[in-house]
């Protein structure tokens, strides 16, 4: 079957910012289609599907508090250093314009973000400012020795609320709450057609799976004119 990948491209929308945003727009990307051909290699007859904006969130999240020999693999890994944002600052507030930009007035596009942490853990006030500000992501502080099961039910009914049901569990029932931080996200993605298909024009086509073993499959049909750039009305 064809591996199958959404990415998300943002545009800017501030000239003096437009570079770094479109930067870390090419990074993020870069990141999605990689991990996407990694992925279809391991498993070359099964679907692959991700979404490259929750991935982009949630190292993001990690990025933000990272220092150091952290911080330098973070951006290696995201694509930062081969983009040449280099200046975390800068960085940061690209990712908070990205963000801020996901959604348009055709899609229902909400990214959850949760830092889950032991509420003996210290985190400092650069930290919890820059998940609020940046990422809009809730820092919640539970008793993960003695209270597990309670705050494992507590972030999956948060995680059904902010995808509308469409995720039910973001962590495991019944297992203790290993670590000391955990940073959660979720993506609820809703869009509609500019162009919407008549369902009773659905036909079925061949479809090759792994590009030899045709198979029937239902598909949508539609026949109009579309403009293209650089087309006349």
């Amino acid at each position: 079957m064809l591996p199958r990948l959404v990415v998300f491209a943002v545009a800017a929308a501030l000239v003096n910012s437009e570079s770094d945003d479109v930067l870390l727009a090419k990074a993020h990307n870069t990141l999605a289609v990689n991990l996407l051909k990694h992925l279809a290699s391991t498993k070359p007859s099964e679907n692959v599907f991700f979404s490259p904006t929750s991935i982009a969130a949630a190292f993001g999240m990690a990025y933000a508090g990272a220092r150091g020999v952290s911080e330098d693999e973070l951006a290696s890994a995201l694509g930062h250093t081969a983009f040449g944002l280099t200046e975390r600052t800068r960085v940061l507030a690209a990712y908070k314009r990205l963000l801020d930009l996901a959604a348009s007035p055709n899609v229902t596009l909400e990214v959850a973000n949760m830092v889950l942490s032991q509420k003996t853990f210290n985190i400092s006030d650069t930290y919890k400012q820059h998940l609020q500000e940046i990422f809009d992501a809730e820092l919640r502080l539970a008793d993960f020795v003695n209270e597990s099961p309670k705050v494992v039910a507590q972030v999956n009914a948060w995680v059904r609320e902010k995808t509308r049901e469409k995720i039910t569990s973001i962590l495991p029932e019944g297992q203790p709450l290993d670590g000391v931080l955990l940073i959660l996200n979720a993506v609820y993605f809703k869009g509609t057609w500019t162009t919407k298909f008549d369902p009773a024009r659905t036909e079925p086509l061949p479809f090759f799976n792994e590009g030899t073993t045709e198979v029937p499959k239902p598909a949508m049909n539609l026949r109009s004119h579309f403009r293209t750039p650089g087309s006349t009305p």
